[in-house]
């Protein structure tokens, strides 16, 4: 048994299939005080579930606009490269007789749309960082999260 001191409460280590007596008998003893507050109680396993109950919901939350945000990514990103295949298809017909094979035409079509992604890359990296770093300094316990993960992750 703990004093729980900035809570007024009292922390109680027991075995799972003694709770229900032991919560009896505690309510026994609250109610022999004569006390005009009743006897409430929680189970610490609840209370921590709790504590990070807003940050589980925000991770669901997160996935599934994750997972929207990278399928219309996605989408839009075929529908340029289709756009951009179908502007050039006399130029890939031409290369294509004069002998050049698929690497050098996929490089060619894929040249542009590699600059673009370069350029969000390069937006989305430091702001990305900043965020997550804001984000985790609000856990108890704080981690530093480095840039080469950004790296690894991509």
């Amino acid at each position: 048994m703990m004093l729980n001191n900035p809570y007024g409460g009292l922390i109680i280590k027991t075995k799972t299939a003694e709770m229900a007596d032991l919560i009896e008998s505690i309510q026994a003893k609250w109610q022999a005080f004569d006390v005009e507050e009743p006897f409430t109680y929680a189970l610490l396993d609840e209370l921590y579930n709790e504590t990070y109950l807003a940050e589980q919901n925000m991770g669901s939350i997160l996935k599934i606009f994750g997972f929207l945000t990278i399928l219309v990514a996605c989408l839009g990103l075929f529908g340029l490269v289709t756009f951009t295949a179908e502007q050039r298809v006399k130029e890939i017909g031409v290369r294509k007789v004069l002998g050049a094979d698929v690497f050098q035409i996929v490089s060619i079509l894929s040249k542009d749309l590699m600059v673009l992604v370069a350029i969000s890359f390069i937006i989305a990296f430091p702001l990305g960082y900043y965020l997550m770093d804001k984000w985790l300094q609000d856990f108890a316990y704080k981690i530093d999260i480095h840039w080469w993960v950004y790296i690894v992750a991509e």
